[in-house]
């Protein structure tokens, strides 16, 4: 109901960017939360932020995953253990980088 009421609302957005991530389409939760992430700091962001870590995990791409990680964390520190509990995360997580970001 909300998406018809307020479809371009950061709200509707994440959820249509949880909704993609759980089906796998990766290239679409980079889409949709491209706007949220590079427009004006709002609460939505650190969960686009971790969105879009998420993707760029399921895509393999580890320096997207890094970099977006330590945006995340400098931004939202609160989000370590949502990270470590993340089965999208969860093979990103062997990464000595990675390791080393989150100690």
């Amino acid at each position: 109901k909300i998406y018809y009421l307020k479809p371009d609302s950061q709200y509707v957005t994440i959820e249509r960017g949880n909704v993609y991530l759980s089906m796998w389409l990766y290239e679409k939760v980079l889409e949709v939360t491209e706007s949220i992430v590079s427009g004006e700091r709002t609460k939505h962001q650190p969960h686009a932020l971790y969105n879009r870590t998420c993707a760029y995990a399921g895509l393999e791409d580890m320096e997207n995953v890094i970099t977006e990680m330590t945006y995340l964390l400098q931004l939202a520190p609160e989000y370590k253990d949502i990270i470590l509990e993340s089965e999208y995360l969860e093979k990103s997580l062997n990464n000595s980088r990675i390791k080393k970001l989150l100690k």
